[in-house]
């Protein structure tokens, strides 16, 4: 009976142990589930977004640290000649000695330029030295420089022309032309029947130098990979300055124009132009000759003389060096903008370009000195000095294309081809043409800034980055 009631515990212990087995398993997988058509083979995978890490933000990859720039370039650069000069002299030599016939050598200069990068912005600061360009010409006067003028010569005796020049075609001095005083006393009354002039053989020579002055200030967006240009606007001063010489020297003569039977000046005729001719036009004596008695201290001006006088004894003819000196300088202040482009770019090397174009105001000064001297005998020099200034509109325009090597992280080799166009200024040849038409004593100045020039040439330097 006990044997029995042992059999039927040990069965149900059995029963409940495999209970909690079966409860304790997990449940048995489903059955697959047929293939779905739009995942079967030839067919893309359903588009999934891609992940990002929380912390990526827009800038990432731009340099926003602060950092300065600073680059040393050494400039090659040549300027045009677009002068509106007046002739030297009138005549079949005229153009021989015209400014506007001179060409420009290419000359040397220097850029230094600091820039200073905040955030995404870059100041930067640039200074440019350019210039010392210098052409000029020099010869000689197959003709005779007649000063009295087409009209004068014209009207003179056939001997009279012959005199001033052997072929009857002279150079002449003109009204519109350099040395203008000289046109004005040979033609005055006191002078009315003479042919004043210079003999053929004369020398003349013309020099022309101008330079430039760059400064610049610029508030731009800062480069960054990728950003394919950047816009700016800036502070910027020009200083450009220029100097035109020119001289004519020669033997002076004057002959009787063969119009007045009787001279006017009977008893002095063929001596020349007379001091009260010279000074009457507008010119100052300043420098005569000293008489050795009875007045030492007493000067004594007496004009340019040909030799031939009246007095005891015949004097050489007079050596005359006429000079005129024209110089400008032009300040121009005023606002640019600026672009700078990034055309290709790569780990060690980019391609770029930049352009810029303000409005300026130009305040121009110029003034034309002139001096008259025999050099000869005894160094009589007469003169006349004229100055004006003019306050005008200017435009300046800058374009460049450039290249820079990255030699490492943070330095740069840089080269660039540049043109740099200025509008509005006043150029030293073109004040001549500027002067009163009657060089009387009220002749003037009226100083001219319709000028323009052309600057271009290439440009080599060093670029670092710090730190």
């Amino acid at each position: 009976m006990r044997f029995r009631q042992s059999k039927i515990a040990a069965a149900f212990l059995s029963v409940c142990l495999s209970t909690a087995l079966a409860s304790a398993q997990a449940p048995p997988a489903p059955p697959p589930s047929p293939p779905n058509p739009t995942t079967a083979a030839g067919y893309p995978a359903p588009y999934s977004a891609p992940s990002y890490p929380i912390e990526q933000m827009f800038d990432e990859g731009q340099n926003l640290e602060r950092q300065f720039r600073v680059q040393a370039d050494a400039l090659y650069f040549t300027r045009d000649n677009r002068s509106k000069d007046n002739p030297v002299i009138a005549g079949p030599e005229s153009e021989s000695s015209r400014f506007k016939n001179l060409d420009f050598d290419y000359q040397a200069g220097t850029r230094l330029s600091v820039g200073y990068f905040e955030d995404d912005y870059e100041f930067e600061g640039a200074f440019t030295t350019l210039g010392n360009w210098t052409a000029g010409q020099s010869g000689t006067l197959i003709h005779g420089l007649n000063f009295d003028g087409p009209t004068a010569f014209g009207a003179a005796t056939l001997a009279a022309q012959t005199a001033v020049d052997i072929g009857n075609d002279p150079n002449f001095i003109t009204g519109n032309t350099y040395f203008s005083p000289m046109n004005a006393a040979a033609n005055s009354a006191a002078e009315a029947n003479e042919l004043e002039y210079l003999k053929a053989g004369a020398k003349f020579s013309t020099h022309y130098t101008s330079d430039l002055q760059d400064i610049e200030v610029n508030f731009k967006k800062r480069p960054q990979p990728g950003r394919w240009v950047r816009f700016g606007l800036g502070y910027r001063n020009f200083q450009f300055n220029e100097l035109g010489q020119t001289r004519l020297t020669g033997t002076f003569g004057a002959v009787d124009s063969g119009l007045i039977a009787v001279p006017a000046d009977a008893g002095t005729s063929d001596q020349g132009l007379s001091n009260g001719s010279l000074t009457g036009v507008g010119l100052a004596s300043v420098f005569t000759a000293t008489p050795a008695a009875p007045a030492p201290s007493t000067p004594l001006a007496n004009g340019f003389s040909d030799g031939s006088t009246t007095t005891p004894t015949a004097t050489a003819p007079d050596v005359l060096l006429f000079s005129s000196n024209s110089s400008v300088v032009n300040q121009l202040n005023g606002v640019q903008a600026t672009a700078d482009f990034l055309f290709i770019e790569s780990d060690y090397w980019q391609l770029g370009g930049f352009a810029k174009a303000g409005i300026y105001r130009n305040a121009a000064r110029g003034t034309i000195t002139e001096r008259y001297a025999d050099i000869q005998n005894d160094k009589t020099t007469y003169s006349r000095n004229l100055n004006a200034s003019n306050n005008g509109a200017a435009f300046a325009g800058h374009l460049g294309l450039t290249s820079r090597v990255l030699v490492t992280k943070n330095i740069r080799v840089f080269s660039a081809y540049e043109v740099i166009f200025l509008n509005g200024l006043a150029l030293a040849p073109d004040q001549v043409r500027a002067v009163s038409n009657e060089p009387t004593p009220g002749a003037s100045l009226n100083l001219q800034t319709h000028g323009n020039v052309i600057l271009h040439g290439g440009r080599l330097g060093l670029e670092i980055l710090f730190p």
